[in-house]
């Protein structure tokens, strides 16, 4: 079973994907690289399949706002070196 690293791992800032949602690439704790969504009702992150990385790591996407982020309980990104 896959299990992200803890403490979360992002590798890219956040994005949305068709304009809501926030979306990244974690590191799991084999060191492999996989999608991710964060659950604002459970405050957890998720492990999205395989064929989200490619659509998460695209150019089309806007990075998440600022605001979402601190709305969302997950402001700790913000700052955090990409």
């Amino acid at each position: 079973m896959l299990k992200l690293k803890y403490p979360l791992e992002l590798l890219i800032y956040p994005k949305e994907i068709d304009g809501s949602g926030i979306y990244s690439i974690a590191k799991l704790e084999n060191d492999e690289e996989c999608a991710v969504t964060y659950h604002y009702e459970t405050e957890k992150w998720e492990i999205l399949s395989e064929k989200w990385k490619e659509k998460i790591t695209s150019e089309n996407h806007l990075r998440v706002a600022e605001e979402i982020l601190q709305l969302n309980g997950v402001g700790w990104i913000i700052n955090k070196k990409f």
